[in-house]
């Protein structure tokens, strides 16, 4: 753990888990080698920092279950999500892009979960949005998001200041 990315992660972060410092790539380093041996039993464990949980957030991502499996893995695992990080790193880390999960993906974008939302709407432009059958869908989502005011949120910093994005 380094002492500087800590206070960086806390000045970018609004987690209610105790940050500890480490940086991205290791945890990444780390996930690839829980999946290893048996990441399930890793997965069951209680987490208490940051970076555990998004560690499991990237077991989850990185694993070879099949589709079905990890939605249920993230939708668990969003149930513990309480910023930004923990979701787009981890929606942009699993490829897929069959018809099934953008359904999926679509059903949850409107879902009363904050994170559970961005989840979805972040995978669904990291998976899909260079595909032109999916993208009149995805521009029809983000309108009726934006109609809804949902992606002003996303525009807001962690005091409910605007962000200068300019």
């Amino acid at each position: 753990a380094e002492t500087d990315y800590k206070a960086f992660v806390l000045r970018l972060t609004s987690t209610k888990y105790p940050v500890l410092g480490i940086r991205i790539p290791k945890l990444q380093s780390l996930a690839k080698q829980i999946l290893k041996g048996d990441f399930n039993a890793f997965l069951a464990r209680p987490f208490t920092y940051f970076e555990h949980h998004l560690l499991r957030g990237m077991v989850i991502a990185l694993c070879k279950d099949g589709e079905a499996e990890h939605l249920a893995l993230f939708d668990e695992y969003l149930h513990y999500v309480d910023d930004w990080e923990g979701v787009d790193l981890i929606a942009t880390r699993y490829d897929c892009k069959t018809e099934s999960y953008f359904s999926s993906l679509r059903a949850r974008l409107f879902s009363d979960g904050e994170f559970s939302a961005r989840f979805a709407l972040v995978a669904l432009l990291h998976n899909f949005a260079s595909i032109p059958a999916f993208t009149a869908p995805i521009l029809s989502d983000v309108r009726a998001l934006t109609e809804c005011g949902y992606l002003r949120k996303f525009s807001l910093s962690a005091d409910g200041a605007p962000l200068d994005i300019t």
